[in-house]
């Protein structure tokens, strides 16, 4: 058993979960707030972000005083609501066994926390995977679509980019990812825009995957 990769990098939000129902429920406080744009703009424009680029970008862009106490109720809102409505996206999950039984490790890399992958993953039945091989921006100097989280994945997991295949939603980790030295497969099946990267292979299901990636 074998595959043409020796490690299988995954973003989380988008590609292994998908906290969309989410979003759409936390939309009232943002509009509460003073944000008057639709959600599904709001949500391409920032998908991949941290936490941190998005309260950045929803300042500038919004003119919104972002306070600790906004900041502090959104998060309590978000966590509260993954705990109800995350739900695991089509066909992640046999993509993740296909892996397991060949013996091809894989791991986490999402600008988002610790703390969030851990409930969404845990709700959606898939955290027992990755036995701890979750990395977040957090733990870098710089988010993607710098390199850094990638090349800390990689180093830690024991494996070169080289030999690496990442699966991606947003441009940000797909540029991330080939700045790294990657194989990039940007999944579009949650209707994310493609990313306008040469090198870049689009996969419109997860299970295109198991063959994508050569398990056999």
């Amino acid at each position: 058993m074998s595959s043409r990769y020796s490690l299988v990098i995954f973003d989380c939000d988008g590609v292994l979960v998908d906290s969309g129902p989410t979003e759409a429920r936390v939309r009232d406080l943002l509009l509460e707030s003073g944000i008057k744009t639709e959600l599904e703009e709001l949500t391409q424009r920032t998908l991949g972000m941290t936490e941190e680029m998005v309260w950045a970008y929803i300042g500038k862009e919004h003119g919104l005083a972002v306070t600790p106490a906004l900041r502090s109720r959104y998060r309590a809102m978000c966590y509260d609501e993954f705990e109800t409505s995350t739900k695991a996206v089509a066909g992640a999950e046999p993509v993740l066994a296909a892996l397991k039984s060949v013996g091809v490790p894989f791991c986490v890399a999402s600008n988002g926390p610790i703390a969030q992958m851990q409930i969404t993953l845990r709700v959606t039945g898939l955290l027992p995977y990755f036995d701890g091989a979750l990395f977040s921006a957090d733990d870098v100097a710089r988010p993607k679509p710098a390199p850094d989280l990638f090349l800390h994945a990689v180093e830690n997991m024991g494996y070169p980019a080289a030999a690496t295949a990442v699966v991606e939603d947003s441009a940000r980790g797909v540029e991330a990812g080939l700045a790294a030295g990657l194989t990039v497969f940007q999944y579009v099946g949650g209707g994310v825009e493609r990313a306008p990267y040469d090198g870049v292979r689009h996969v419109g299901s997860m299970s295109e995957l198991p063959e994508i990636l050569g398990l056999r």
